[in-house]
């Protein structure tokens, strides 16, 4: 047999059932069906051909049903319902030369036998059980050749269940339905949780489709009519059939001879999504899938078994095929610190009622192991590596209802903990309450977060040799920050320490901001001024009209409200706003030289680009200067003392040469353009002076 079904005859062939598999030269009535079927229905026997590959301890297989369901002809389309298997094989009344299809049923044990349902009338072939959710209605294909033709035309039919438990006469459903003159076939129900419905899906070569047979839904109301039907979304330009709708979690699977197939007729699933949407349909794994033609799956999860037809190695043309059902699961190992792979590696399955264990090394530069786990079981699975801590996790496998493969990921830490302590710089006494983030680069990446409320002590699982970044963080307090590498010249310690001091000035950096080319100077080499910062902000402050009408000036209305909304945000949080946190900040420092300590304010100064660095560097030591005349003016003197006695000092914590020209290159540098030059907030963010940091120089004795 072909491998693949390349023409649409050769697919109604195996949809149909009707072709004999008898090599040439051999009399069909040597094997008749009816007389031949007198075993119990047979154990399976492995078929070694679909073994997982080499080092995959996965332990899906294919199984052929024994000859007493599978013959020499064509049999197809299992299901299993309760204890009874149903499937259709070719099947010769008396008297008949050439076989026609049967529904047969069978259970372990006993002879399969036609069932009553089937057909008797001569050259009529009967196919495709299904059954509806509460079991009182079979439906199934009637398929009988057309004497205008010679054509098989196929149509659905449907027996309702007496009150006796007998089955009642066979009806045809409706015309919208069986469309004359097309192929309706292959039914298979269930209730739709979205429409609170049952739906009838099955295949049909009618028009409106894709292309070849495509898969339908009619949705059956509650009256017992049935809608229209409609194609499904994933159906493709190729023969898209075999529908069955796995009701317990909305799962339609079908088989698709679509170019992505390359190999054959190949099993996919989607799974509802909502009223009208499906997911994407995804092609199951072996041993379902082969390099020739499956199709008519379905699932019996009591037995935890699938079902489905095959043409592949082993088999006498299409025959039925069973699999148990499992899941198989990928279990990669990473270092939780980058997520880089682990090698090395050991991962021990252990199956919790019966206590047995299986384990399975990680080799040849590999970083992950796959296993397969059993059904309605709890398992243990824990993985291992040199240098690290074992991580265990746990997995319940009920409710898993076909075979599939998963993604356990292990993300393995560390044995060595970094330790980062909590202390307030002014007194070195453990600070508690304190959040501590720690990265592996200077943004802050893979940062994790930790607040132990009451103690000052956070760990973090490290690795040797790894730079790490710190920050920690309170109210109140500034954040602090450090880094640290984690060395192994004494060995793999097993904790390493790092403090961090927090200082209580919150808010800083701060940026107290200027108006252009201000303070002015008296002598133009003039470096300090006599102004205190607070006279240039409230005159920076009284502008605030002059730079909304300058930078607004020529905008249309909606570009000059914006503009408008700009400047005055800048003003009122920033401007306005940094000079209270200033006042706030004299208010500590006060208090904390009142109290003994010495320190040491850093403060760094910029301007924007329209000078040359000469005249900038002077501009920013008139403004460092203001802002040290306002601290020694600040509350009627208050803070002068200090200053005069070296208990306060301010410093210029980098030189204004050193920033001034390349700090910000989007601001415009041309006079000529004021607007943006002068009058735009990000020019005039770069007018400023910055506290950077205040140092607590020697605690209080």
């Amino acid at each position: 047999m072909s491998a693949k079904l390349h023409t649409l005859a050769l697919l109604i062939l195996i949809l149909l059932g009707c072709a004999s598999r008898m090599q040439s030269g051999q009399n069909m009535e040597l094997n008749p069906i009816g007389a031949g079927r007198e075993t119990g229905l047979e154990f399976p026997v492995p078929n070694d051909t679909l073994s997982p590959q080499s080092g995959q301890p996965s332990r899906a297989q294919a199984t052929r049903l024994g000859s007493n369901v599978n013959t020499v002809y064509n049999d197809f389309a299992p299901i299993r319902y309760a204890d009874r298997i149903y499937f259709t094989s070719a099947f010769f009344n008396s008297g008949q030369k050439v076989p026609v299809n049967q529904i047969f049923s069978a259970t372990q044990g006993f002879p399969p036998k036609p069932v009553h349902e089937n057909l008797s009338e001569t050259g009529i072939n009967t196919s495709h059980m299904s059954f509806s959710a509460e079991g009182r209605r079979m439906y199934y294909t009637v398929c009988e050749t057309q004497k205008s033709s010679s054509e098989q035309i196929c149509n659905l039919y449907y027996r309702d269940r007496a009150y006796d438990g007998y089955w009642m006469f066979n009806k045809r459903l409706p015309r919208h339905i069986n469309l004359d003159g097309y192929t309706t076939t292959q039914p298979s129900v269930g209730i739709d949780r979205f429409l609170k419905k049952e739906v009838l899906f099955f295949a049909s070569n009618r028009p409106g489709g894709k292309g070849g047979f495509d898969i339908w839904c009619s949705v059956i109301e509650n009256d017992g009519s049935f809608g229209d039907p409609f194609p499904l979304p994933f159906n493709t330009p190729q023969d898209d059939v075999t529908p069955f709708f796995y009701q317990p979690d909305q799962t339609l699977f079908f088989s698709t001879n679509s170019p992505e197939t390359a190999t054959g007729n190949d099993i996919f699933r989607s799974t509802k999504s909502g009223a009208q949407t499906w997911t994407e349909p995804e092609m199951l794994s072996q041993p379902f899938n082969s390099p020739y033609d499956d199709l008519y799956f379905t699932l019996h999860t009591s037995s935890k078994r699938a079902y489905f037809t095959s043409n592949r190695p082993g088999s006498l043309g299409y025959d039925i095929y069973e699999a148990p059902i499992f899941t198989e699961v990928v279990a990669p190992v990473f270092n939780a610190l980058d997520s880089s792979a682990l090698t090395n590696v050991q991962v021990e399955l252990l199956e919790m009622a019966s206590g047995q264990a299986d384990t399975f090394s990680v080799k040849d530069g590999a970083n992950e192991v796959r296993f397969s786990l059993d059904l309605e079981k709890n398992y243990r699975i824990t993985a291992t590596a040199t240098g690290f801590l074992t991580d265990t996790v746990f997995l319940n496998t009920a409710g898993m209802h076909y075979f599939n493969a998963s993604e356990q990921a292990f993300y393995l830490k560390t044995k060595t903990m970094l330790v980062v302590r909590t202390f307030s710089a002014l007194d070195s006494l453990p600070l508690s309450g304190v959040s501590v983030k720690l990265g592996t680069g200077p943004d802050g990446g893979k940062p994790v977060f930790q607040n132990r409320g009451s103690a000052n002590e956070h760990s973090f699982f490290v690795g040797f040799g790894q730079k790490y970044y710190l920050e920690g963080m309170k109210n109140g307090y500034r954040t602090a920050s450090s880094e640290t590498v984690v060395s192994d010249d004494d060995g793999q310690a097993e904790t390493v320490y790092q403090n961090l001091y927090l200082s209580p000035f919150p808010g800083l950096p701060l940026s107290l901001y200027f108006d252009n080319d201000k303070p002015r100077w008296v002598n133009p080499l003039d470096s300090t001024s006599k102004l205190t910062y607070e006279q240039t902000f409230r005159e920076f402050l009284d502008r605030k009209a002059v730079f909304v009408k300058n930078y607004t000036e020529g905008l249309e209305s909606s570009e000059a409200n914006a503009a408008e909304r700009q400047v005055l945000t800048f003003f009122e949080h920033e401007v306005e706003a940094n000079f209270k946190l200033l006042q706030g900040i004299c208010t500590q420092l006060e208090e904390l030289l009142n109290e003994g300590y010495r320190l040491e304010v850093i403060a760094e100064g910029d301007a924007s680009p329209l000078a040359s660095a000469e005249y900038n560097q002077r501009l920013t030591g008139r403004r460092i200067s203001c802002v040290r005349n306002y601290l020694k003016t600040w509350n009627g003197g208050a803070l002068q003392p200090f200053i005069a006695s070296g208990k306060l000092v301010i410093s210029d914590g980098c030189p204004s040469k050193e920033k001034t020209s390349n700090e910000n290159i989007m601001v415009i540098s041309d006079s000529n353009d004021r607007r943006q030059s002068e009058f735009s907030p990000a020019a005039s963010r770069l007018r400023r002076v910055t506290i950077k940091e205040i140092r607590i120089k020697v605690p209080k004795a």
